[in-house]
C-alpha cells in the first residue's frame, strides 16, 4: 500500500536557489543526518551509509526540478520501494520553506513499525537544513 510521510515545513532564511543547490548534492547530507547514521559515502548523486542496528542504505537522486524539488530513491536492496522528495517553496527572495516527504509501498505490517522512525527522519531532515543554514 502507497503511504506518504511528511516532515513539518521549516522556514529557512536563504533563497530557493541556494537551497536548491545545497539539497541537490548528496555530499551536503551528511549534515542532515540523525547520529544513527555512521560509515557516510556520496558522491553528488549517489550516497550510501550504515544505520545502527538497521542496515546499509544506498541512495540515488533520480529527478532534479530546479528551484522546486530534489527526488530520491533506494539504490539496490531495501525492505520497501520508496521516493524521498525534497520540496522547496519561495516565500521571498531571502525565505524558502523546506519540507521533506517520503512516499513508499509498504505492508500494513512494516508501516506500523516503520511509520514512526520515518516520520522522526523527515522531520529530522528538515529541521536539520533550517540549522544547517541559521548560522551561515
Amino acid at each position: 500500500m502507497e503511504v506518504s510521510i511528511k516532515s513539518d515545513k521549516v522556514l529557512v532564511n536563504k533563497s530557493i536557489s541556494h537551497l536548491y543547490n545545497f539539497l541537490s548534492d548528496f555530499r551536503n547530507f551528511e549534515k542532515l543526518m540523525p547520529e544513527q547514521v555512521t560509515d557516510w559515502n556520496a558522491s553528488d548523486k549517489t550516497c550510501s551509509f550504515t544505520i545502527k542496528n538497521m542496515g546499509h542504505v544506498s541512495l540515488k537522486i533520480i529527478e532534479l526540478k530546479e528551484n522546486a524539488h530534489i527526488k530520491i530513491t533506494g539504490d539496490g536492496k531495501t525492505p520497501f520501494e520508496f521516493d524521498l522528495i525534497a520540496r522547496l517553496d519561495s516565500l521571498k527572495d531571502e525565505a524558502t520553506n523546506v519540507h521533506m516527504e517520503l512516499i513508499a509501498n509498504m505492508s500494513p505490517m512494516i508501516l506500523m513499525m516503520a511509520k514512526k522512525p520515518l516520520q522522526n527522519l523527515v522531520n529530522h531532515m528538515a529541521h536539520k537544513v533550517k540549522e544547517h543554514h541559521s548560522g551561515h
